[in-house]
């Protein structure tokens, strides 16, 4: 059967209601439910049961793509339950492909589409005489992307050819939970939740293979924190994750990365839960006649409040770490003020040495930051051991505790000990975007988006804009461009915030502006962030500076903010960015001179939070910190309060930023607009200022031309002018 076109859509399937007959019949919409549990459509009445079904049963292969779907399913499925693989088939599965979703088409008795909705959105009370519902190319498109190179389901991982090594990883799993769950009845009282199998093939960040896992967690989607209690759990901020390499390069420390292995079934979880068993797995039957379900006693993935057991058990333990060892070694364990998610060791040895180690913890990975001499080493032995007495950690084939860091959170991590630099980098990351983008080949672009202009809500479809094409994933791009933003490219930042804006309702202008921005990344696929040494830098003048700036009312369009201000500010260490933001103002300013000075409270209140991190890893700043502006009236109101009523309604930001200014924490410097390296974090800036800005954030290449650069960046830093 060949896919038909449809109104510029080749429509892969159609699915109308069926009773247990096989035949179809008319029903309202508020007939129907949606049953989140097993991901079918049931009536929520006592007339004949109605399933999803589809008509005209075969199976379409795609002789261009390659890519194997069911353009409809097999006879004996019509009037029945999805099974597993026919859910994922028709892209209702969540934990197999969330950006892929049915859109259900509600027709009226005429004929005619009276509204559009997803799937499971069945609450609509409007009566209809039927629905349909098509899994389109871009639904399709959307799976091959994200999904491309992992099963959809057991049936898929078992066809393949390296069957074997899924086998083996899902057997892994099992041992893995065994100890988590047991067999019961089935009683009326239990409310069992389904489980999911997710099969990934775990990659470096250069893309290649790392391993074959499969991971069994729990579907919690309808459970509430009612239910489980507390969920928080703290993790990492990227920004400690810079400024660590950045560390690492100025001071030639040695960066360990560790995995606990299996660790979200570590803890003790506080409530038990009861789940379907997972696919593959066949039930025994109950003494009172129905099949058994699973009582899940212990931590396991998927739980709401997995995270959050694991992480007070993995706390817990470490505070347990002994004050004095057998060699006579004292060693003082704090944790950090700034990111809690540190663990700082400072050991006074018997012999009167000092050494320390700094730990940053995300989730089950950890990096560990200490100078690489016997000193160091025996700190970081001692500090694995004690978590490997609790928790399993993962080691080379030489019994080694971790391995030094290569790729961290999906970064890749260069050491170049002979260069003494220390790069950071997301290839793997890149090209995945430009593969979802579809612009592998494109032409490449010398900016990020079209210099000083921007995206508004008035190309968004409900406004009357033009929609999207059918066959993009609007939400794939923009996510992996906020990812790599985010994490290594500063110079990205301000385009990928603007168009994180219309995720919601993306329209053909946005859809544009994201492939120009793919186009500047196919240029510019090759750049890193490079942290290097300094040789008048000292443990004593080691500090950043910040950049900050902000854009006057523009215009996106945006009924409820509209005209609100872009507040843009970066740190640098060593004159490479180790952290960097770009973010609308919640409030309204009324002047260029209000914007400025919102964006530098904003700054005040950073400035504050990363001096603290510099103190907890053993750099307390004792010179104000430079915060360079290019507007003279927010310098002036910064140092010279004056309560006209101009400046009322900024009355607690002036406050805040003044006791800050007074108590030396930060002081203002002025300096040009081309020289402010902050303005590519409010706008898009032409190509020459776009590369000269870029080379400056990455590689701590101050222009030659910067007025200031012998007076502020020759000197060391974290000394004020």
């Amino acid at each position: 059967m060949v896919a038909e076109r449809k109104a510029g859509r080749r429509v892969l399937g159609v699915l109308v209601p069926s009773d247990d007959n096989g035949g179809t019949r008319p029903y309202r919409i508020s007939d129907l439910s949606w049953d989140k549990e097993h991901q079918y459509l049931i009536t929520s009445n006592n007339g004949p049961s109605a399933h999803v079904a589809v008509k005209q049963p075969s199976w379409y292969v795609d002789p261009i793509e390659k890519l194997e779907y069911v353009d409809t399913l097999p006879p004996d499925f019509v009037g029945s339950m999805l099974t597993e693989e026919q859910r994922s088939v028709a892209s209702t599965v969540r934990d197999l492909d969330e950006q892929a979703v049915i859109r259900v088409d509600v027709i009226d008795t005429d004929g005619s589409v009276t509204s559009r909705f997803l799937s499971h959105e069945f609450n609509t009370p409007e009566p209809h005489r039927g629905f349909r519902s098509e899994f389109s190319e871009s639904s399709a498109a959307s799976f091959k992307a994200v999904r491309s190179d992992d099963p959809r389901n057991f049936k898929d991982a078992m066809s393949r050819p390296d069957r074997n090594q899924w086998v083996e990883a899902r057997f892994a799993e099992l041992h893995n939970l065994k100890d988590s769950w047991h067999w019961v009845d089935h009683l009326d009282t239990h409310r069992p939740v389904r489980v999911i199998t997710v099969w990934t093939l775990k990659r470096l960040a250069d893309g290649s293979v790392d391993r074959y896992k499969v991971r069994m967690v729990l579907d919690c989607s309808r459970m509430t924190k009612a239910d489980v209690g507390q969920t928080f759990q703290h993790v990492g901020e990227m920004d400690t994750l810079r400024f660590m390499c950045a560390t690492s390069a100025q001071f030639d420390l040695m960066m360990m990365q560790n995995d606990v292995d299996k660790a979200f079934l570590e803890g003790q979880a506080p409530t038990v839960l009861h789940s379907y068993p997972p696919e593959g797995m066949v039930s025994p039957m109950g003494r009172n006649g129905r099949k058994k379900i699973l009582e899940v006693t212990g931590n396991v993935y998927g739980r709401l409040d997995a995270p959050r057991v694991y992480g007070r058990c993995y706390d817990d333990h470490l505070l347990t770490f002994p004050e004095i060892d057998d060699q006579g070694n004292r060693t003082k364990l704090h944790r950090g003020t700034a990111d809690h998610s540190t663990w700082h060791f400072e050991r006074l040895c018997a012999d009167g040495t000092v050494c320390k180690l700094d730990m940053l913890v995300y989730v089950d990975d950890s990096l560990s930051l200490f100078k690489p001499d016997s000193y160091g080493w025996q700190l970081y032995n001692d500090v694995q051991c004690h978590i490997d007495s609790r928790f399993k950690l993962k080691r080379d084939s030489h019994g080694n505790y971790g391995k030094e860091a290569a790729s961290f959170l999906g970064c890749e991590v260069h050491h170049d000990w002979e260069n003494r630099t220390v790069s950071l980098g997301l290839p793997g990351k890149v090209q995945h975007a430009l593969e979802v983008g579809g612009m592998e080949d494109c032409n490449p672009k010398d900016t990020p988006g079209v210099p000083n202009t921007y995206l508004t809500a008035d190309d968004c479809p409900r406004n009357g804009g033009e929609p999207c094409p059918p066959d993009c994933n609007y939400a794939g791009v923009v996510g992996s461009l906020l990812w790599i933003s985010r994490m290594v490219r500063p110079d990205l930042m301000q385009r990928t915030v603007e168009l994180a804006k219309f995720m919601h309702d993306p329209g053909e202008v946005h859809w544009h502006a994201a492939k120009h921005a793919l186009a500047y990344l196919k240029r510019t696929q090759d750049e890193r962030i490079v942290y290097k040494h300094d040789p008048n830098v000292t443990e004593k003048n080691y500090g950043f500076k910040m950049h900050v700036d902000a854009n006057y009312a523009p215009n996106d369009g945006n009924p409820e903010r509209k005209l609100h201000s872009t507040t843009g500010y970066i740190a640098t260490q060593n004159n490479v960015s180790v952290a960097h933001r770009s973010r609308r103002q919640a409030i309204l300013a009324d002047s260029s001179s209000a914007a400025e000075f919102i964006a530098a409270a904003e700054c005040a209140k950073f400035v504050v939070w990363f001096r603290r991190l510099y103190a907890d890893f053993g750099f307390p700043q004792m010179e104000p910190t430079v915060c360079f502006e290019d507007n003279t009236s927010c310098s002036k109101l910064v140092e010279n309060y004056c309560g006209h009523d101009r400046v009322k309604h900024l009355d607690i930001r002036v406050a805040v930023v003044r006791e800050l200014h007074e108590k030396g924490a930060f002081v203002m410097q002025n300096i040009p607009d081309k020289d402010q390296l902050a303005d590519v974090f409010t706008k898009v800036k032409p190509g020459p200022q776009t590369t000269r800005m870029r080379n400056w954030m990455l590689h701590g290449e101050v222009p030659d031309d910067c007025f200031h650069r012998k007076d502020l960046f020759e000197q060391p830093l974290g000394v004020a002018g």
